[in-house]
């Protein structure tokens, strides 16, 4: 499989963000009583993504895939 670069979209397309938002899910019911606001969310949200889309385009650079 040729890896392409992840562009910051709803789907799940990176593994590592995946396993992020799985975790988080995992302990959202033992931590009700932190209240994240919406802006806060879609920050995080958006760093997430910013971080998965540089790592795999760090891969495919190592890996020597044409961009």
């Amino acid at each position: 499989m040729i890896p392409t670069v992840i562009l910051p979209s709803k789907k799940l397309a990176c593994p590592v963000l995946a396993d992020i938002l799985r975790e988080t899910r995992a302990r959202k019911n033992a931590f009700q009583f932190i209240r994240i606001s919406k802006q806060q969310r879609n920050m995080i949200s958006a760093a997430l993504r910013h971080v998965c889309c540089t790592a795999t385009f760090r891969l495919m650079s190592l890996s020597g895939s044409v961009l």
